[in-house]
């Protein structure tokens, strides 16, 4: 559309009243987003948005870690080759990739509501990534949150408030997102539920008896957090834009290496220290005496 007042009237061109300080120092960013407004089935308009991509420049789901552009090293995880139509044939023409009741695909239409069926038929529909992602966070509970609970807050915690605790992180903390990322035609989205904290607020209804305390928590740290995000690779003024990019480029998705050491073990059961006893005990003083500190934090005031 070249005409600029038939885009006006289309809803597809904006005037924005300008003061003369504006007018002169100008804009470095314009960031324009439209909700559309009287739809009484928006359901079913973004379902025939995405089966219209399925059929002209391709929509599918984009498994967990799949690189979204091409480097020297790997190529993306998207491409139009398909050597005797055999992805295709076995995407499109055999069964439904969503009899799996834990596949992406169903946990995508249900996120986003649409049919089920606009996603029986769309590639990588049959992953579980967000499943696994689930299984693997009950499955290091015992190793990681659930033995900080249990082992070095035993006595400020109760059993039941612990697995409150861990009913809560499962059916919350989604370690990949709630939504499958997906992918219309080269471009990939990933969809993130987001909240203003600062803003939130609990309904009594719904939150039960942990989200209080973290709500709390984290407005706690929040100011601590904000400060962190300096140090994250981003595009700012100044420095060499080139080196910048390069930089938020170079980061990934998921974490690449990891460091682990033990803390206390060691010096507790090595046989040749004679104080091992009174290490063991100033130890877990010093642990319950965090814990504690711990428990403030939760606390609201």
């Amino acid at each position: 559309m070249v005409d600029f007042d038939a885009a006006l009237t289309a809803g597809m061109a904006l005037r924005i009243p300008l003061t003369a300080a504006q007018r002169a120092g100008g804009f470095d960013r314009i960031l324009v987003y439209g909700v559309r407004a009287g739809d009484s089935n928006a359901s079913q308009t973004f379902s025939d948005r995405l089966t219209a991509h399925h059929y002209t420049d391709g929509f599918a789901l984009v498994p967990q870690g799949s690189p979204t552009n091409n480097t020297p090293d790997a190529s993306s995880a998207f491409s139009r080759k398909d050597p005797d139509a055999e992805l295709s044939f076995r995407v499109e023409r055999q069964d439904a990739l969503t009899s799996n009741p834990d596949c992406d695909g169903l946990r995508f239409a249900s996120l986003v509501g649409v049919p089920t069926g606009i996603v029986d038929h769309v590639a990588y529909a049959d992953r579980t990534n967000e499943a696994s992602a689930t299984d693997m966070m009950r499955f290091l509970w015992p190793a990681t949150l659930g033995y900080f609970l249990t082992q070095m807050m035993a006595d400020v915690f109760t059993t039941e408030v612990i697995e409150q605790a861990r009913q809560y992180r499962l059916a919350n903390a989604i370690p990949r997102g709630p939504v499958p990322a997906f992918r219309d035609g080269q471009t990939p989205y990933g969809v993130l539920p987001v909240t203003s904290l600062a803003q939130y607020r609990l309904n009594p209804k719904l939150a039960g008896p942990i989200e209080p305390n973290i709500t709390a928590f984290l407005q706690k740290l929040w100011p601590d957090w904000l400060s962190s995000t300096n140090g994250a690779p981003h595009m700012q003024r100044g420095g060499d834009p080139d080196q910048n990019l390069m930089s938020v480029l170079g980061m990934d998705a998921s974490s690449m290496t990891f460091q682990a050491g033990q803390q206390l073990q060691p010096l507790l059961s090595h046989p040749n220290i004679a104080v091992a006893g009174s290490a063991r005990a100033s130890a877990r003083r010093s642990s319950h005496c965090q814990c504690r500190g711990v428990r403030r934090c939760l606390q609201p005031d």
